[in-house]
């Protein structure tokens, strides 16, 4: 068994602190009991609270935790809804943002990447001091659609969406989860020679943006792009302090854009 203060200081020793986030990442409520069971979750729903009460958890990780920006928020509506389930559950709420996407062994892109089995991989996208994505040499090139469907299953089995702005193959992608486009983003993954951006999610300015640069941009949703960091983290927190551990699944289609 562990704290989840313990749990909470080691994630911040292993991921980095030097992001100006805009999440408030780390512990965002501490449970009484300690922890033997903790459950991973994308996003700090009701849901996935309930779930975890479910399955016996004293500590639920999560990649969307409830609170966001520096101004103190009123813990009513739906926010309040889900802290008073988190206290009468007795369940701590540990949650990285940022950190959990740009990390190089853990993080969200990085493990993207390693899915592909990228080769040749450089970080890009900085975020301040750091940089938020990876791009890489692709085993084989290939086309969009066939590059879409190997991303497919890493999305559980959904679409990706396809904006084909480009070339017709692929060689080298550029890889930012979430909603992880920029323009100034684009500009730097055509500049690394890469044919295409797989994403989660892209917002109407910034396929103008991609159309321009001729850029093929792969979307396959923000929650599925976005699992892959807090399943590892929540595994390792589990090897290391000898814990029980599930992944929750809540969620398995492309968000409507």
């Amino acid at each position: 068994m562990a704290y989840a203060t313990q749990l909470a200081e080691y994630c911040r020793e292993r991921l980095s602190d030097s992001i100006n986030d805009y999440s408030l990442n780390g512990l965002q409520y501490e449970g009484v009991r300690p922890v033997a069971t903790i459950c991973a979750a994308v996003d700090a729903t009701m849901e996935a609270v309930e779930a975890a009460a479910s399955a016996g958890a004293e500590l639920l990780l999560v990649h969307h935790g409830l609170f966001w920006g520096k101004n103190p928020i009123p813990l009513t509506g739906r926010v309040g809804e889900i802290v008073r389930s988190l206290v009468m559950h007795d369940i701590s709420l540990l949650a990285y943002h940022l950190p959990l996407d740009a990390h190089p062994e853990v993080g969200n892109n990085a493990l993207l990447a390693k899915e592909l089995t990228l080769a040749d991989i450089v970080p890009f996208a900085a975020y301040g001091r750091v940089k938020m994505g990876f791009c890489g040499t692709l085993p084989a090139t290939m086309s969009l659609p066939a590059l879409a469907a190997a991303v497919a299953p890493l999305a559980g089995g959904a679409e990706p969406r396809i904006y084909a702005y480009g070339a017709d193959t692929v060689s080298r992608l550029a890889i930012v989860s979430g909603r992880g486009v920029s323009e100034d983003w684009l500009i730097e993954a055509k500049n690394l020679c890469c044919e295409a951006y797989l994403t989660g999610e892209v917002v109407y300015e910034e396929l103008l943006a991609a159309r321009h640069l001729g850029m093929n941009i792969i979307a396959a949703g923000h929650y599925q792009t976005e699992r892959f960091g807090v399943m590892a983290l929540g595994q390792e927190l589990a090897l290391k302090f000898d814990l029980n551990y599930r992944f929750l699944e809540l969620q398995n289609s492309i968000e409507a854009r």
